[in-house]
């Protein structure tokens, strides 16, 4: 039983499967659709990834909001623009949520519907 080694992609060596055998930027053998549905995943965890860092960053930079002025209903500015980052962060984390979330069909409608 002498089988043949399988042939890298000019047929010069053969392949073992692992990575270094692969092509860097080569589209995968189910086509270039898998390929293109990697780009608007890579788009969604990055616009997520914004979403998340914002709060922090926001809230973090304190001399951005270390003042008195404007006041809110007789709030100082410094108060008001933390409390304002409460909801406006559960806004972000649902919208984080959103992209993140796998397209599974057994979740798309709950037990019993």
């Amino acid at each position: 039983m002498d089988e043949e080694p399988l042939r890298g992609p000019a047929g010069d060596r053969p392949t073992t499967g692992r990575r270094s055998d692969r092509q860097e930027g080569a589209v995968p053998q189910d086509g270039p659709q898998r390929a293109r549905g990697r780009g608007s995943s890579g788009l969604r965890r990055t616009v997520a990834g914004v979403c998340l860092l914002a709060p922090a960053v926001a809230l973090l930079w304190v001399p951005s909001y270390a003042r008195e002025g404007p006041e809110l209903l007789g709030f100082p500015f410094f108060y008001w623009y933390q409390f304002a980052w409460v909801p406006a962060t559960s806004a972000l984390l649902f919208l984080a949520h959103l992209l993140l979330r796998r397209e599974d069909p057994r979740r798309s409608r709950p037990p019993g519907c």
